[in-house]
């Protein structure tokens, strides 16, 4: 779980605000395979985490056990989760309200609305822990996960040296051309998270625009970049410089 959590910080894709893994997702990601391989050594359960998760049939959730009955009840609250099959939701064929909730769901726009990615708590209530990932950072996520596959498969002896190779710190700075730095001010402190959830919204949204316009390829937040600074001045450039 930690050389995990160490991955996903490195190769920046922890972040639980920012639509990435969080340290609940990886615990039961990791906690999964040790479920299904309860007697691998910790260098063979975290080859089989990589292999396991990159031919994983997303959106289908992973569960460490069945849902309550109450809850698979609860459409309102399991149609979120976008996982549900109409051949597998025999029990709400005949609900006129379901099938209008279906088309609505159909209809919505993609984000963060929890159906890219399916990692549910047990117990109940369950929650899905990737709920903020979206189709941008879902393609990082198993970006990093072919990457690290692809690295373990290089050798068929997991002992060797690989894993420094593995938690390699990703260099954003020489892997992307452009960039956009973003500043944020206000007078008081009192609605900055407004404005960090304002503005999320907002480059997922250019991101696809973009996207669909064929003027952008790939796209990542920076996630370890954020800082808090004082703004002096009115001279945009100065307070860049200073932030920097």
């Amino acid at each position: 779980m930690r050389f995990l959590k160490i991955w996903a910080k490195n190769r920046l894709i922890y972040s639980n605000i920012a639509g990435y893994l969080s340290g609940s997702s990886l615990a039961i990601m990791s906690a999964k395979i040790c479920i299904i391989y309860p007697n691998a050594s910790l260098p063979i359960a975290i080859k089989q985490f990589f292999i396991f998760y990159k031919l994983w049939g997303w959106p289908q959730p992973i569960l460490l056990n069945e849902l309550e009955n109450e809850f698979k009840k609860a459409k309102e609250i399991v149609e979120p989760w976008k996982w549900i099959n109409k051949e597998d939701n025999s029990e709400f064929e005949n609900d006129s309200e379901t099938d209008s909730n279906d088309e609505l769901l159909e209809e919505e726009k993609e984000g963060n609305d929890g159906k890219q990615m399916s990692i549910i708590t047990s117990g109940f209530p369950e929650q899905n822990t990737t709920f903020n990932v979206n189709k941008f950072t879902f393609k990082r996520i198993i970006k990093e996960i072919k990457r690290a596959n692809e690295i373990i498969n290089k050798t068929n002896n997991v002992q060797e040296s690989i894993w420094e190779e593995l938690i390699e710190k990703l260099n954003w700075e020489n892997n992307y051309e452009y960039f956009i730095l973003i500043l944020c001010k206000l007078n008081e402190n009192v609605n900055c998270n407004k404005q960090k959830v304002l503005l999320r919204t907002y480059l997922y949204n250019w991101e696809k625009e973009n996207e669909q316009n064929n003027l952008i390829k790939e796209s990542q937040l920076i996630t370890n970049y954020e800082k808090n600074v004082e703004c002096f001045d009115k001279n945009s450039k100065r307070i860049i410089k200073n932030f920097l």
